[in-house]
């Protein structure tokens, strides 16, 4: 069950303890996880191990005898965290190698204004002559303060599928229900307290729908874990739903098997990053990610980087790696991240905004990860605003593809006005669609939808069925938005689509292609 745990948490942890690190900082959430390992270490090392417990005192949960068996030894009752710092201060030169764990610590420095005292006593811990014990701060850490010294800080990752497949194996010889037909890759990303939880909410489920709960439950987890930063959407529809964007359709066609739940090993390898959307406003950028997830038969979750940010120093650079981590974890059956409106999403340095430099450096960690650290399993579905989009976001090695997507073409739009007319309950066969397109030029398919919302309104309105005289009447009552800043736009999509691909394809240019300028000649400067 520890395998996967010493292969990516050991050799750190056990470095620091062997250079007698008096304190060592390690995040988790799993504080009886922690617990578990640190035990497994000690027996293995024939160390002891203390516990403090703010209800019960300290506990040696390992207490070495002399024939080095192990037993639980009541130490004192303090109840208060600084006083258990000072306890372990006063303890010195032990026979025995020890390790002092305090847990949930955190709590008391993520305020404003920390206890100065107990911030004198760490202090006073972390430089003291090295001894044969090193104390170890479990918990969130988001924030460390700078007056606590520059400690050590290990991040102890989540469960991988090797810990858990023990886990499940375990309780299968417990003689409890069956669980080792679940895929471990189901339950991965949850630690292991919500692993618990889920599998005793499952024991009356059949096997289908075990999967199909976990699957929710995992979703609602990953939610709820990080406040509204992540947030889990239904696609409700895919690509089939929307009308046009042929080369768009067929680019992610072509990846559909490589998120299925049978793809093979080597299938499951393909590097896929994703893919950046960008265009003109009202193009349907949010309804395509929202049907590339429907596609592909993914989940799709909203990163929503403004609800990450905290006034504590180095909490938002702390929970950015967290939610990464997370979403490592998460990637194993496979997920579609959806960034809107990604060009917003780093733009305190632009917009000009003084934060000391957070956004730059929570921007940092988000961008080398995505270049280097994404799983395969998770793909990127990024929407943007061409007039703001920056290059640094967009090169290669970001994505795979750059989609750029245009008005759609006469024959797209005839494709919309189907789709949404059927969408509404209208029958489409009364109605002159190809009349309806050519009358249309320019409009993108937000507009379109508008369009047959407000006929809807006055058809009702006057009691009249909606026919395409009346679509002609409401037409004159707006015009394409795309003509107030056209010029600017065309510019973007010249400059863009040096490097990046017609959604709607070659074919279903409405606009003029991009010219291919030539680059211009040095002037030498004589002096």
């Amino acid at each position: 069950m520890k395998h996967e745990i010493l292969q990516n948490f050991h050799p750190d942890f056990d470095r620091a303890v062997r250079s007698l690190t008096p304190v060592l900082l390690i995040r988790t959430i799993e504080i009886k996880r922690l617990i578990g390992y640190l035990k497994f270490y000690c027996e293995t090392l024939e160390m002891d191990l203390a516990v403090f417990n703010p209800v019960r005192g300290f506990i040696f949960v390992i207490k070495k005898s002399a024939n080095h068996t192990s037993q639980e030894v009541h130490w004192t009752d303090i109840r208060e965290p600084l006083q258990a710092i000072e306890t372990i201060i006063n303890y010195r030169n032990p026979q025995v190698p020890v390790i002092f764990l305090i847990p949930y610590l955190d709590l008391f420095f993520n305020t404003p204004s920390p206890d100065p005292y107990l911030t004198s006593v760490l202090r006073s811990l972390f430089g003291r002559p090295p001894v044969r014990s090193t104390t170890v701060l479990g918990g969130l850490w988001r924030s460390i303060p700078d007056e606590i010294g520059d400690f050590p800080v290990l991040d102890m990752p989540l469960p991988g599928p090797l810990e858990i497949e023990g886990y499940l194996q375990s309780l299968d010889s417990g003689g409890g229900e069956e669980q080792g037909n679940l895929p471990a890759r189901e339950l991965a990303g949850l630690p292991l307290s919500a692993i618990e939880q889920a599998l005793s909410e499952t024991v009356l489920l059949e096997k289908e729908q075990k999967h199909e709960f976990l699957r929710g439950k995992k979703l609602r987890y990953l939610e709820g874990r990080f406040r509204g930063a992540l947030e889990c959407l239904e696609p409700g529809m895919t690509l089939a739903d929307i009308g046009g964007y042929q080369a768009l359709k067929d680019h992610v066609e072509k990846r559909k098997k490589f998120f299925h739940p049978d793809a093979s090993g080597k299938e499951r390898a393909v590097p896929l990053k994703g893919i950046l959307l960008t265009g003109f406003p009202g193009t349907g950028k949010s309804t395509l990610s929202k049907a590339i997830a429907g596609t592909l038969g993914l989940p799709l979750v909203r990163f929503n980087v403004s609800l990450l940010y905290s006034s504590f120093v180095g909490a938002s650079e702390a929970k950015m790696q967290e939610i990464l981590k997370t979403l490592e974890a998460f990637a194993g059956e496979g997920m579609v991240l959806w960034l809107d409106e990604y060009e917003k999403m780093f733009a305190s340095d632009r917009e000009g905004r003084t934060d000391g430099g957070v956004g730059s450096r929570v921007s940092a960690i988000f961008l080398h990860w995505i270049s280097e650290k994404k799983p395969n399993g998770l793909y990127l579905v990024a929407t943007a605003n061409a007039l703001n989009i920056e290059p640094a976001l967009w090169r290669r090695g970001r994505f795979e593809q750059i989609f750029w997507l245009d008005p759609p073409g006469r024959e797209e739009r005839a494709e919309i006005f189907h789709i949404i007319l059927k969408r509404r309950g209208m029958n489409p066969a009364g109605i002159d669609l190809k009349l309806l397109a050519g009358k249309t030029d320019l409009y993108v398919g937000a507009e379109i939808e508008n369009l047959v919302d407000l006929v809807l309104v006055e058809s009702e309105s006057r009691g009249i069925k909606p026919g395409t005289l009346l679509f002609l009447e409401c037409l004159k009552q707006q015009a394409p938005q795309i003509r107030l800043f056209k010029n600017s736009f065309e510019e973007a999509r010249d400059s863009i689509l040096r490097f990046a691909a017609l959604a709607n394809g070659p074919s279903a240019r409405s606009m003029p292609p991009a010219p291919v300028l030539p680059l211009k000649p040095r002037k030498e400067v004589t002096a």
